[in-house]
């Protein structure tokens, strides 16, 4: 019964200790318009900056590459938005790519970053 035992938690034990890497190691990824440019960062599970990483920017629908980049040095990134981006009114697919099996996705939808093209302005009243 001590030796049934012994190998339970020994093989408890190596289970917990080899998810606990794949969990640390989970990447987020967020981006957004901003003005004529579209910024965004990267980062590990627990907080740590997505140095020097690269950034591919893909039409939603088509998977066609639009652009790579590569994150700063504290995880950020930020482009021009493209011409044909803004002419098709494509969502765009974010992908962090650190490597190893390392990826996240953000999905921004067009209406999120065209948002300046598609208001209008009211010019300010006259005094």
């Amino acid at each position: 019964m001590i030796r049934f035992l012994s190998v339970i938690t020994a093989s408890l034990v190596i289970l917990f200790t080899m998810t606990v890497p794949g969990f640390c190691h989970k990447m987020r990824v967020f981006a957004y318009g901003e003005g004529d440019r579209i910024k965004g960062e990267a980062a590990f599970a627990g907080g740590k900056n997505a140095i020097n990483i690269e950034i591919h920017v893909e039409d939603s629908t088509s998977g066609k590459k639009i652009l790579t980049i590569r994150t700063d040095e504290k995880g950020k990134f930020q482009f021009p938005i493209p011409e044909a981006a803004r002419n098709s009114r494509l969502d765009l697919l974010i992908i962090a790519n650190a490597g190893a099996g390392h990826r996240a996705e953000w999905l921004l939808e067009a209406d999120d970053y065209l948002v300046a093209d598609t208001q209008e302005v009211s010019p300010p009243e006259a005094k």
